[in-house]
């Protein structure tokens, strides 16, 4: 489970830089709109491994191990990685704002300690759900996201908001890893400044 998350961390952090990177930019003006260093894909709402981008962005879905061109990364438990990620950073096809630390979030994810209390917040969280727990029922036919979540997350993690914990309880059993906006304005940054 550290070791899917770790390489889930990695991997979004790497595509956040790599696929603005590799775009080809037209002569100026105007910049490409699709050239935003420090955005991260939208989740996999249909368990297809693919990010759903465009008016099917949600703030809450699988990992789209696909489009990140992962392995079907996988939990301890054998579960697929669940995956959020804030308006702030969502590839979604919108005009956004360049990610850079003169840039204002008004939409980060909130992390919760385990009596509900804001510790941090987070562009994106990235969650292993572990075994499912008394009253969960999964199936290998559980593919979209949103009817299903509470078969796979817990507690704050499965009510489609954007609080999130992974602070162990009876009643939890997720794992999760964060990543942070300031981890993502570093590298859009350090990416400006090489080009």
């Amino acid at each position: 489970t550290s070791r899917a998350l770790a390489l889930a961390k990695k991997t979004l952090l790497a595509h956040a830089i790599i696929d603005a990177a590799s775009i080809e930019p037209p002569p100026p003006p105007p910049p490409p709109p699709t050239l935003r260093p420090g955005e991260l894909p939208c989740p996999d709402s249909g368990n297809d491994g693919q990010a759903d981008g465009g008016g099917a962005c949600t703030l809450i879905g699988r990992l789209p191990w696909k489009t990140l061109e992962l392995e079907d990364l996988r939990d301890a438990a054998g579960e697929r990685l669940w995956y959020a990620v804030s308006e702030d950073f969502q590839d979604d096809g919108d005009t956004e704002p360049d990610i850079n630390s003169m840039t204002v979030f008004n939409s980060l994810l909130r992390i919760l300690d385990a009596s509900g209390v804001e510790i941090s917040t987070a562009a994106a969280v990235i969650i292993a759900p572990g075994n499912p727990l008394p009253g969960q029922v999964r199936s290998a036919n559980d593919n979209v996201a949103a009817d299903v979540i509470q078969e796979y997350l817990e507690g704050t993690n499965n009510d489609s908001d954007d609080s999130f914990t992974g602070e162990p309880a009876l009643s939890l059993n997720d794992q999760i890893v964060i990543i942070t906006a300031e981890e993502l304005v570093e590298r859009a940054t350090d990416l400006a400044i090489r080009q």
